[in-house]
């Protein structure tokens, strides 16, 4: 068995005459898949796999029932006669292996916070976002409802 990361790397929509799609954010989870291998580029991953929740309700995130796999980054760590070389700070360190699937975002701003709330739920993290696209202001709103919601808890068990 192996264990691996994912990562959905979400692209805006194709623009007449732009070669390439504008990246909106990747939402990322270091770890926690097992699988009987890694998956291959070109090879596909079950949505179903990603998420606990029934897919209708992430539609706006993914789109089908498989994403293509993009790329596999590894992450080795290196042994010396039997022992791990001493890096300050990395002496820790596991090696990981992180599958690259990408999606197109289809949907607004509103049709987001649901499923992004699921995936934050489960783990995931946003990153490489741009904080000016849909992707980015989703997000934000949604951790300030989660804010406003603890809070809220919080004088209410005062």
């Amino acid at each position: 068995m192996i264990t691996h990361g994912v990562r959905v790397e979400l692209y805006g929509p194709a623009v007449f005459g732009v070669k390439q799609r504008p990246l909106l954010g990747a939402l990322q989870r270091p770890g926690g898949y097992t699988a009987l291998a890694v998956p291959a580029k070109g090879s596909k991953i079950s949505i179903d796999a990603l998420r606990a929740a029934p897919p209708e309700s992430w539609k706006p995130l993914l789109v089908g029932t498989h994403l293509v796999v993009h790329d596999v980054l590894h992450a080795p760590v290196p042994h010396r006669e039997g022992q791990r070389p001493s890096r300050r700070g990395r002496e820790n360190r596991k090696p990981t292996v992180l599958v690259v699937v990408r999606a197109e975002f289809r949907g607004s701003v509103a049709s987001l916070i649901p499923p992004l709330r699921q995936f934050a739920d489960d783990g995931w993290q946003l990153v490489d976002q741009d904080a000016e696209s849909d992707v980015g202001r989703a997000w934000l709103l949604m951790n300030r409802e989660r804010q406003l919601r603890e809070s809220v808890t919080t004088r209410q068990a005062a």
